[in-house]
């Protein structure tokens, strides 16, 4: 594992056909969540595959 130092990320948001993806731009670390409600907190892990790892972006 790399640890890169503050500000040295990227984060890429992708589209497919069951929502978009947050992930690394190696694409091998996701943004997800346990349970989607309100203040839960983000993990960022490997990628799984399943719905906790997909997001949905609504206009305000």
């Amino acid at each position: 594992m790399t640890v890169l130092p503050v500000g040295g990320y990227v984060w890429t948001i992708r589209n497919n056909n069951t929502g978009y993806t947050i992930q690394d731009g190696g694409v091998t670390v996701f943004w997800g969540v346990a349970e989607a409600v309100d203040g839960a907190d983000v993990t960022i892990g490997a990628g799984t595959g399943n719905d906790t790892q997909r997001w949905l972006f609504e206009s305000v």
